[in-house]
């Protein structure tokens, strides 16, 4: 769920608003530059690459602390915040050389179980070929009824329609 959560997000900063959008405006011009430059945010400190996803899991999964002692909801609550809460590293990691990984990661890309290589094998080629086209085209909003977003040019192209970042599970259905 966490996977299939950070799919819709990533969607919505990719395709909806600008760096002078009310609240999201620095978030969007963030994802706007990662697109540009994806390796930047692999050279950044841990802290600064979660604490926006910290101040969100918290607000979200402390009610669920508060009002439950069901063991079953507190675990997926757990799991879910987890998981969340370190989709941004999972990401990096997937940006990251293989060489320059520790070997748990490695292992747990390989299993499938986080975020791996294959995620921008699958989108490197279609991307860079066609994002300065995007990138330099004025970003008109769209009704999403009308099936576009921001830019209904970056929805053909948008890492291959891969949104989710946790695990890459959900980018099938997405």
């Amino acid at each position: 769920m966490a996977d299939l959560a950070s799919g819709i997000y990533h969607w919505a900063m990719d395709n909806y608003g600008n760096a002078k959008t009310p609240i999201f405006g620095s978030l969007i011009e963030s994802f706007q530059i990662h697109h540009e430059q994806p390796w930047a945010f692999t050279k950044s400190q841990l802290a600064y690459k979660l604490y926006v996803q910290a101040a969100v899991v918290t607000a979200v999964i402390s009610p669920v602390n508060l009002f439950s002692s069901d063991p079953v909801v507190l675990g997926f609550a757990g799991r879910y915040a987890g998981c969340l809460l370190f989709s941004q590293q999972f990401h990096a990691w997937a940006h990251t050389p293989k060489g320059k990984l520790p070997a748990v990661v490695v292992a747990l890309q390989g299993a499938g179980i986080i975020l791996g290589k294959g995620y921008f094998r699958m989108c490197s080629i279609m991307f860079s070929q066609q994002f300065h086209s995007w990138a330099y085209t004025p970003k008109v909003k769209v009704l999403a009824s009308a099936g576009g977003g921001a830019s209904g040019r970056q929805n053909q192209f948008r890492e291959g329609g891969n949104y989710c970042i946790v695990s890459g599970v959900w980018n099938r259905f997405l």
